[in-house]
């Protein structure tokens, strides 16, 4: 017996050994300094692909420049476009290291960040309960782990934002008898940290005040209720005020030095992007559940990614109707934190994951895998006691139920394409009714190219600007030209960039709007097809490069066109057309394809779908031919053809997996299919 209990004790003390905060950080260390090297955008690490790493994209290639600017006390306005802070710390490190200035200060700040919510979350969960949120939600996140590894303010940005959240830890452990006392360079510490938001990211600033107020309004209340905290209001006033000036001092006087203007050029730049308040409920569906049916990006929304989001939505709502002070401060601040960012111009699915957008909601993920969990806790311990069912029981199910529910439905008319003197542009005669968006079918290229294009619009004689008026956005149809905010007008002149790919004897358009629904769940909703139908002539061969005619007859579930081909994605991927001579004889369908398979997964199951009848089931397998383009024929039986002529092809892949997955590559689309050719012709065996 008394070696069953020296045991419990051993294991208790080696648990506990694991769970010690200490031992938690230097792992989350080990995991940053295993990340950082292995990382193929870190500098050095792909000298080939890659020979300037990150410093080679935008925003940290502004880092640097700035930072190499200060250490020589140069403040030319060029030199600087982000607020100085970051840059600076950066500053101090290059001379020990020019390519990888932001190492430590990216390590720190990361180790601050997890010690602060590990405080945090242990106000309301175990230890034990505290890591795994952590670890589940941004450790063991690659994503989101690698955003604190490469060079973004945000990571500073979070760091400050934790030191506000501690001090509603330290009022916490006042109000519980867990501190002795809070002291006046308490105060200073947290409103010097949130104050110094401002030169690092402004607008995270503002959601820094919300913490600021929350950490006031705590801090009036416990002094009121315990001598450990200074009663005298003037003294707390003077040292937040004092903490708080320092940040926005710093921030003025940089820029009145390098820009002769209190506010530089980087809140001015930001802006020109537009802020769009009304946005706010589109840019939430896409941003959170949707980013396919508006902007063409399969499995961009953060419900999508992370389906433990729906219950953290809940629990979010929880936390501000019941949750105690500090909850409710982390539960305001987030929200504020969404409401800033979601109707900036600039913020799209499609750039949340392709170009890491998600860095500025990352220090989000493990508060809101807490408020999940303390949801789920709430509504078990109501159920058990039989008291407070209804609310927690009415959250937990009740706001997926109504996400899920919610979706977007596009309402779209067609309009004629006139040439103009230049052959080059694109010009349409509008309807006389507010439109959100206009497709065009047959005009095609890169993501990059379509994306970042240089593109000129002109309505009604008056020239828009891409970005702040207008995105142009690759569909697996063709281009989308989506205006930020619904415009009326009665003709519009549009002249692509160059580098797409025009075919003028098929390009078609129509024009549309979006409205707000609820209906079926998402899981039993059909994907949205496109509605326009291209003519196709039988024996006629559609090639789905990026040269090819492929994407006038391509709609939804397919990736990029590529030099070869296109893949499928996401499990289902369609094709429509026209018969420009309708028949009433069999007929052949040729498909030129090839298959995503390695040894994890040796087989691909494709099932062929056309007008709504299954004609075929073809696997694809390694070493039968899968791996790469193979010839395959199907009968389409002259009762399945429609009298319009209208056809409808869908190929369904039921096991398709992601080269991520299996751990191949980075690639985490969920490839089914690559296709290179289709052709349709009589049928004359």
């Amino acid at each position: 017996m008394g070696n069953t209990v020296n045991i419990k004790s051993e294991v208790r003390l080696s648990f506990g050994y694991f769970i010690n905060l200490k031992f938690i950080l230097l792992f989350i260390a080990f995991v940053y300094i295993s990340v950082y090297f292995f990382l193929p955008s870190t500098p050095g690490n792909s000298p080939g692909a890659h020979p300037l790493g990150w410093w080679g994209w935008f925003d940290q290639g502004k880092y640097l420049i700035s930072a190499n600017a200060l250490v020589q006390f140069d403040l030319s306005p060029g030199k600087h476009f982000y607020p100085p802070l970051y840059p600076l710390l950066g500053a101090i490190f290059i001379k020990w290291s020019s390519g990888h200035l932001f190492f430590l200060i990216n390590l720190v700040s990361l180790l601050w960040f997890a010690y602060v919510f590990i405080k945090f979350s242990d106000l309301y969960v175990p230890r034990w309960g505290s890591i795994a949120l952590l670890f589940g939600s941004t450790i063991f996140n690659y994503t989101l782990f690698e955003n604190y590894v490469i060079p973004w303010t945000s990571t500073l940005s979070a760091a400050l934002l934790a030191s506000g959240i501690l001090g509603l830890v330290w009022l916490a452990e006042v109000r519980n008898g867990e501190r002795d006392k809070l002291s006046g360079l308490h105060i200073f510490f947290v409103t010097t940290c949130l104050s110094l938001l401002v030169p690092t990211r402004p607008g995270d600033a503002l959601v820094g005040c919300v913490i600021g107020l929350g950490l006031l309004l705590r801090y009036w209340r416990v002094s009121k209720k315990t001598i450990n905290c200074d009663p005298r209001p003037i003294n707390f006033i003077l040292l937040a005020a004092s903490g708080s000036i320092i940040g926005p001092l710093f921030f003025l006087g940089f820029n009145i030095l390098a820009f002769n203007s209190p506010f530089g050029n980087y809140i001015q730049v930001a802006s020109s992007n537009g802020f769009f308040i009304a946005d706010v409920a589109e840019k939430f569906i896409s941003i959170w559940l949707d980013g396919l049916t508006l902007y063409g990006e399969p499995n961009s929304g953060l419900t999508e990614r992370y389906p433990w989001l729906f219950v953290s939505l809940a629990g979010l709502i929880w936390a501000l109707i019941q949750g105690d002070g500090a909850l409710r401060s982390v539960a305001v601040a987030i929200i504020v934190l969404f409401m800033l960012y979601l109707p900036y111009g600039d913020l799209l699915p499609n750039g949340l994951w392709r170009f890491l957008n998600i860095h500025y909601f990352k220090w989000t993920f493990p508060f809101m895998a807490l408020f999940a969990a303390l949801l789920i806790k709430q509504t078990w311990f109501a159920w058990r006691v039989r008291k407070g069912r209804f609310l927690t029981s009415t959250l937990l199910l009740g706001i997926p139920f109504l996400l899920l529910s919610l979706h977007l439905v596009l309402d779209m008319v067609p309009v004629s394409t006139k040439k103009t003197s230049n052959e080059e542009n694109i010009l349409l005669e509008l309807p006389s009714k507010q439109i959100d968006f206009v497709d065009f079918k047959g005009l095609s290229g890169g993501f990059t190219d379509v994306y970042f294009g240089s593109h000129r619009l002109v309505m009604d004689g008056i020239e828009l600007t891409r970005v702040r008026d207008y995105r142009l956005l690759p569909m697996t149809w063709g281009v989308r030209l989506l205006f930020i905010r619904p415009l009326v007008g009665q003709s519009m002149e549009f002249a692509p960039d160059q580098r797409l790919h025009r075919q003028a004897e098929t390009l078609s358009a129509q024009v549309g709007n979006y409205s707000f629904r609820l209906g079926a769940l998402k899981l039993l909703r059909q994907p949205i097809q496109h509605q326009i139908f291209t003519d196709y002539r039988l024996g006629e061969l559609i090639e789905f490069s990026h040269q090819g005619s492929g994407s006038i007859y391509a709609t939804q579930g397919w990736s990029e066109p590529e030099a070869w081909g296109r893949w499928s994605i996401n499990g289902e991927a369609a094709i429509q057309m026209r018969l420009a001579d309708p028949t009433s004889t069999d007929l052949k369908l040729t498909l030129v394809m090839g298959s995503f398979v390695s040894g994890s997964h040796p087989c691909q199951e494709v099932d062929i779908i056309f007008n709504e009848k299954k004609i075929a089931q073809q696997p694809l397998c390694i070493g039968k031919g899968g791996e790469q383009p193979s010839s395959y024929k199907f009968v389409l039986p002259r009762e399945l053809l429609q009298s319009d002529g209208k056809v409808n092809i869908r190929l369904i892949t039921p096991n398709s997996v992601s080269p991520k997955k299996l751990g191949i590559s980075p690639d985490n689309r969920v490839l089914g299919v690559g296709i290179k050719s289709l052709l349709i012709e009589t049928n004359k065996d």
